[in-house]
């Protein structure tokens, strides 16, 4: 009774062993399937038990055999699944790596157009940020582009530090930064570039003795419209930079402070 009971459920408990410990599948099957074969083959010498069904010797070899072509399928089947997942953090890989700006860490331009189709249907409110390093050529000619490239991965540190779990920062280009604040009023987004603008003036870079960047603001109702506010936002930067540079200009058109 007790093997009959084993051949039902042992091909069960093989699957979840085989599932929770996919390193030691094949050991742990082909380790069922010899015990099970013993307990036949020891079964049918009994007098009693033959007498009812364990009346051939071979029964014990069948029962191996059968429970080893379940353990080949099984290692075959984690192994497959194992290179699929293989595959799939690959590909993961590849992809955070073709939206990640190599130079700072934070998402790159590709990764805006991605965020842009992600939430074109979000009815959420955004704030858009777009902030430019002022005089930056400056600290290139001066201090040489390895230390401009420092000041620029310190910055980004900044932006990702200072900003939430949920907000997108990326590295539009160059000199140039963008950050993507959600679930905040017109009014908040422009607190939040003040707060940003007073942390990159207060840093500290080495060898550089003052970095200070310039602000434009837009804000949007809906994901739909954050092309718009992308464009606003870029068009107050200018107006930012003209105006004298370090500090943050906001284009209200089509905003709600609600």
């Amino acid at each position: 009774t007790g093997l009959v009971l084993g051949l039902l459920y042992v091909p069960v408990i093989m699957t979840i062993t085989t599932i929770l410990f996919s390193g030691r599948s094949r050991l742990i099957c082909v380790s069922v399937g010899v015990i099970m074969g013993m307990i036949a083959i020891i079964g049918s010498s009994r007098e009693a038990l033959a007498i009812s069904f364990l009346n051939d010797w071979r029964l014990g070899p069948l029962v191996f055999c059968v429970f080893a072509l379940y353990a080949w399928l099984l290692s075959n089947w984690i192994r497959e699944r194992e290179q699929l997942e293989t595959t799939t953090q690959q590909a993961q890989g590849l992809a955070l790596a073709a939206n990640t700006d190599a130079l700072t860490g934070v998402f790159n331009r590709r990764a805006v157009a991605d965020f842009l189709e992600q939430n074109a249907l979000s009815r959420r409110q955004c704030g858009v940020i777009f902030l430019d390093l002022d005089h930056f050529k400056l600290v290139n000619d001066t201090y040489g582009h390895d230390r401009g490239d420092s000041v620029l991965a310190q910055v980004a540190e900044i932006l990702h530090l200072r900003t939430r779990e949920g907000d997108f920062v990326a590295r539009w280009g160059g000199e140039e930064f963008i950050v993507i604040v959600t679930n905040v009023s017109a009014h908040q987004t422009t607190d939040i570039a003040e707060y940003l603008r007073g942390h990159i003036e207060q840093a500290t870079y080495h060898e550089v003795p003052r970095l200070t960047a310039s602000f434009g603001v837009a804000h949007t109702l809906s994901g739909a419209q954050l092309q718009g506010a992308i464009n606003r936002a870029d068009q107050a930067l200018y107006q930012a930079k003209a105006s004298g540079r370090n500090r943050v200009v906001s284009d209200r058109s089509g905003c709600s402070d609600k």
